[in-house]
């Protein structure tokens, strides 16, 4: 996939809950990681996919939903679309120790399962994880089953994390909460350039702000205000990332 025909990246997008007319606009000149929640959005975001050409669809299982509005049987059926698919990215996934304690011990086990997935398939997709809470435990089961690619996305990990991150070839997604969220923002401080990448969560609403692929652009300028980067250089650098990420793909 070429993408230096692309202005921005978003690494992390609930693109299915858009409208058309909405991804047309957003899907001009931006690539985007489309991720899913469930069985529903999995197999709908492969579906979007199929239309639109610079989008990368995953498959996931949400890990807020996971022992809610996900049951058993659905968590089966999207274990075994990941299966059958090979998707080219995994997510969201993962465990989130912080908001969703009363479902931790099914997450880790949903979160498990797929890792088996990946490890004992000749597959090595793009997991994009979510890891609130959780960071070091997310980060030392993605090592442990041989996961190539990884990216943490909204990363408000330890710093000390970031070295290690980075050292394994991961990635870690900046998003435009960054803006008004202290913790995010003095990640975007310290971590290394060519981990980074830029994501909206859309369309999340945080604290009443309504996340989209929109916001990818300004959320650069500010990304080059914050670490007093030129802009272009970090917008090119985010590119190259993004790049880095779809050579390593093995599929």
């Amino acid at each position: 996939m070429r993408i230096d025909k692309y202005e921005y990246v978003d690494a992390h997008c609930h693109l299915y809950e858009y409208s058309s007319k909405e991804i047309e606009r957003f899907t001009e000149n931006v690539l985007i990681f489309a991720v899913a929640d469930d069985f529903g959005s999995s197999s709908l975001t492969l579906k979007i996919s199929q239309v639109y050409k610079n989008i990368i669809p995953g498959i996931g299982l949400h890990p807020w939903e996971i022992g809610s509005s996900i049951n058993q049987e659905e968590i089966d059926k999207t274990i075994e679309l990941i299966a059958r698919v090979k998707p080219v990215m995994i997510g969201e996934v993962g465990v989130d120790a912080k908001f969703r304690e009363h479902t931790l011990e099914l997450q880790k086990q949903v979160f498990l399962r797929i890792l088996s997935i990946v490890k004992e398939s000749n597959l090595q997709p793009i997991m994009n994880v979510h890891a609130l809470g959780s960071w070091e435990y997310v980060f030392n089961l993605l090592v442990k089953y041989d996961v190539n690619l990884a990216i943490f996305h909204w990363y408000t990990g330890p710093i000390h994390l970031l070295k290690e991150i980075e050292a394994q070839g991961y990635f870690i997604s900046i998003n435009p909460s960054a803006m008004f969220q202290k913790k995010h923002r003095r990640i975007l401080e310290k971590a290394p350039l060519d981990i980074i990448l830029t994501e909206s969560d859309g369309p999340y609403n945080y604290r009443g702000h309504i996340l989209s692929p929109d916001l990818i652009k300004d959320l650069v300028e500010f990304m080059g205000k914050v670490r007093s980067e030129d802009i272009e250089v970090i917008r090119k650098q985010i590119i190259e990332n993004t790049e880095n990420i779809i050579r390593r793909i093995k599929y």
